[in-house]
């Protein structure tokens, strides 16, 4: 059994590398068509097998899918926070290190997390109950805080436009009777789009690509990362948190950081955040999210089930690492000289096909709006990170 998982972990590392790079395909529809066609892979694989193999796609997916956001402008869910400051690297010639940040940060976080495991579902298990009924305030508690630390009442006002303006978009998004694929026109309008045109409208060009690293202690890669695995650990908390609100949690842990830190912090972020929901599932029989969940409907996450999948999740991390790393040097090398303008158009014309195919006319609508909302951030000089606001809000909403 142990050489078909490890063939099996190989294979989720082969399809999360391609989900991470696809814009707009969804870690959570592969797996879903993996449980859809186990009836017949059951014949073939064991369950074992099967699981692992959605584990390891999930979180390879979790560190590939910062090489769209940061080099295209196509966010996910998790990534979205990464767009900004990848951007920022990129056009400094820095695009290859910005993914090497997250990589970097993905990879403490991961391992960080499986080393405190046994502390965690513990502490998940008594948290868990008394903190769920208080969700709905601490969010709101968190999102005030973020908007009154801004300076000065103009700064104050347009944060809070900015975090109900698009709090609303979300939620209209989100209610949206089957509508399928709703981050993709929500989260690519306002922090993708927005920023490309931004740029594009400055005729920026994109700089040769440096592929070194700056030099940074383990003191400056550790607090980030560390930050980021805890923000990540909070969702096996609070019901209904996704990593985007995590994000936004970790950076009031950080306070003022700066870039790379704060790309650091986004890897460790994401690939924690991953295994929570394997953490969350053995310590109080939830999954936070639809891998973890699908995951549980093949095989029974016990004691030793859990063992299984951390050791997929560890293999397949230190693997994912080193693939992001090395994708980012192949995009750095092909994207540097290009004319950033026509990239641009070329990548939103790309993401508005995209997301008319997946999401229809609605989809395109909700894009459009996003993008005017981020554009309110560029020329206001707001963080974009107010624009969490999409997801933070509903859950806000419900919780209250």
């Amino acid at each position: 059994m142990i050489t078909e998982v490890i063939i099996a972990v190989f294979a989720g590392i082969a399809l999360g590398t391609f989900t991470g790079l696809m814009p707009g395909i969804h870690i959570n529809l592969l797996a879903a068509i993996i449980l859809s066609a186990s009836s017949t892979l059951l014949q073939h694989f064991s369950p074992e097998a099967l699981a692992a193999a959605i584990m390891a796609m999930a979180i390879t997916h979790s560190f590939l899918d910062f090489i769209p956001s940061i080099f295209i402008g196509a966010p996910s869910e998790a990534t979205a926070l990464a767009v900004l400051p990848g951007h920022k690297m990129l056009l400094q010639g820095k695009g290859c290190e910005a993914a090497t940040l997250t990589a970097i940060g993905g990879a403490i976080g991961l391992s960080a997390v499986i080393l405190t495991s046994p502390l965690l579902i513990t502490l998940v298990k008594i948290i868990f109950e008394f903190i769920k009924p208080y969700t709905g305030i601490l969010l709101t508690a968190i999102a005030a805080y973020s908007i009154v630390r801004e300076r000065g009442a103009k700064a104050k006002l347009w944060a809070c436009t900015l975090f109900t303006l698009s709090g609303i978009l979300g939620s209209l998004t989100l209610g949206i009777p089957n509508f399928k694929e709703p981050m993709l026109p929500l989260l690519s309008g306002l922090f993708g789009i927005s920023t490309m045109l931004a740029s594009a409208t400055t005729k920026t060009q994109i700089p040769k690509q440096e592929l070194s690293m700056t030099r940074l202690k383990w003191r400056k890669i550790l607090k980030p990362a560390t930050a980021g695995a805890a923000a990540g650990g909070i969702m096996g908390i609070f019901p209904a948190l996704g990593p985007a609100q995590a994000s936004m949690l970790a950076r009031q842990l950080l306070g003022k950081t700066g870039t790379m830190k704060y790309l650091i912090m986004l890897g460790a972020v994401s690939t924690s955040s991953m295994l929570f929901g394997l953490i969350t599932l053995l310590a109080i029989g939830k999954a936070r999210n639809g891998s973890i969940a699908i995951i549980s409907e093949i095989i029974k996450v016990d004691a030793s089930g859990f063992a299984l999948l951390c050791a997929a999740a560890l293999t397949a991390g230190g693997m994912a690492a080193i693939i992001t790393v090395q994708t980012a040097k192949v995009f750095a090398r092909r994207i540097s000289g290009i004319n950033y303008r026509k990239t641009s158009i070329i990548a939103i014309s790309a993401i508005t096909l995209l997301t008319f195919w997946l999401t229809g006319a609605i989809g395109i609508i909700i894009l459009a709006t996003g993008t005017a909302i981020g554009i309110i951030s560029v020329t206001k000089g707001i963080p974009k990170h107010y624009m969490m606001g999409c997801l933070m809000l509903p859950v806000i909403i419900q919780y209250l």
